[in-house]
């Protein structure tokens, strides 16, 4: 049995509906997934409208942990949850704010971007990415995600900027709504130096689980996360975090048996 639980729709940064997720993970060969866009659940809902047994209900929400943009992976909250559907309701927003705070502090720094034209721009999702970046690349001030971030760095600018929860409230927000909070690519967030200060961090906080299979992992740090995870009963996940043709990585692309890992909570309480 294998799973991908970090997948990206149309609805958030890629490039694929629900439905083309899902043909693709079974021709993949995976029996179960989660379509975890970015503060956003209409990928999920239509993607349960599909194959409600197959999915396992997610999101990715992003929090902050002493001033680092920290995703954590909610999985089988209650959608029926009026306060924690606004909780991530209101990140999204705040994410749109990230996009439109980077617009004003380049405007600042001289350059030629209209806000009127911003703020009118509308582009094919299935381009993948968010507003900002797809509006800079149609103006030829950058042509990649990666300048986008050298960009936001060059003025000054982080998704710190703006008030996303502290991690422990957003744990604590998804517990309340009867889910488990996952840590994303702790190895792509986190510097090497203070891994073991952070993980530790979000134990005595209360996260669930780590996704410690994860593309920009290397062996070693799979490992540590495995050792942790195990020494501390948590959940351990895996994830390709696919975002279609947006990104390099595929659905299943790492392909772990389900024997491997710690996830009965997850497929238990479906």
């Amino acid at each position: 049995m294998y799973v991908d639980l970090h997948i990206h729709s149309y609805y958030s940064d890629g490039t694929m509906s629900p439905a083309e997720i899902i043909q693709e993970a079974k021709s993949k060969g995976l029996d179960k997934i989660a379509i975890t866009d970015h503060n956003e659940i209409r990928g999920l809902l239509e993607g349960l409208k599909l194959e409600p047994n197959y999915l396992i209900p997610g999101v990715e929400l992003d929090t902050l942990v002493d001033g680092i943009d920290t995703h954590i992976l909610a999985y089988n909250f209650s959608l029926n949850d009026k306060h924690f559907l606004k909780v991530i309701e209101q990140n999204r927003l705040m994410l749109e704010r990230v996009d439109d705070e980077l617009i004003t502090k380049l405007i600042e720094h001289n350059y030629p971007i209209s806000l009127a034209d911003y703020e009118a721009f509308t582009y094919d999702r299935r381009k993948g990415g968010w507003k900002a970046l797809q509006y800079l690349i149609k103006l030829g001030i950058i042509s990649s995600v990666e300048d986008c971030f050298k960009l936001m760095q060059e003025v000054g600018h982080s998704h710190a900027a703006v008030p996303f929860l502290p991690a422990r409230d957003m744990i604590e927000e998804i517990h309340q709504a009867g889910g488990l909070a996952v840590l994303a690519h702790p190895g792509k967030t986190f510097p090497e130096t203070k891994m073991s200060f952070y993980l530790q961090e979000l134990l005595n906080w209360g996260i669930d689980g780590i996704e410690a299979y994860y593309p920009a992992h290397s062996y070693t740090m799979t490992n540590y996360y495995l050792n942790f995870a195990k020494e501390h009963n948590l959940i351990i996940t895996c994830g390709c975090d696919c975002h279609g043709s947006f990104q390099k990585t595929n659905i299943g692309q790492v392909k772990v048996d389900i024997a491997e890992i710690y996830i009965n909570s997850l497929i238990k309480s479906k």
